[in-house]
């Protein structure tokens, strides 16, 4: 699908863009009179206050310095999307990464959930979905080791 479509070039400009643009996290809240609802990525952050368009927020150190911090393991899997892609990398350790993209923002809603009921901090998935999109379109099996139960690893 993918591949006849876009070049390797095309693939790592596109993870890039995701990687530093579309949003990956949502942290929400409030009292039951008023809600704030941000919505973030590494370089963009958009505010709602009480369901309403606020602010919009470009290159802010501190948006730049906390998103850092929650979403490393996000530009990790960007990097791995890219060398899978080049066939430095397996398909297992990308799907591995995919799902690490998760478990900070849930690991971080099971701990705000505790405290406060509310507050929701949680993952907005939309690079891991486009990336194992790209990995599951783009077939590479020469150069790298696809897991155990890889056609390759099991003999006939």
């Amino acid at each position: 699908m993918l591949r006849k479509e876009l070049s390797e070039q095309d693939v790592t400009r596109l993870i890039i863009v995701l990687t530093a643009f579309a949003p990956f996290g949502t942290f929400s809240h409030g009292t039951k009179y008023a809600y704030e609802t941000i919505i973030y990525s590494f370089i963009v952050t958009l505010r709602f206050y009480n369901g309403e368009f606020v602010a919009i927020q470009i290159l802010d150190f501190w948006n730049l310095f906390t998103t850092s911090l929650i979403g490393i393991i996000t530009i990790i899997f960007g990097v791995q999307i890219i060398k899978y892609i080049r066939g430095d990398a397996s398909k297992w350790s990308v799907y591995l990464l995919g799902g690490l993209t998760l478990v900070i923002p849930i690991g971080l809603v099971i701990v705000t959930g505790i405290h406060d009921l509310l507050v929701y901090q949680g993952p907005i998935p939309i690079q891991m979905i486009v990336g194992l999109l790209i990995v599951r379109s783009f077939k590479i099996t020469d150069k790298c080791w696809d897991g155990p139960l890889s056609e390759s690893s099991v003999s006939t």
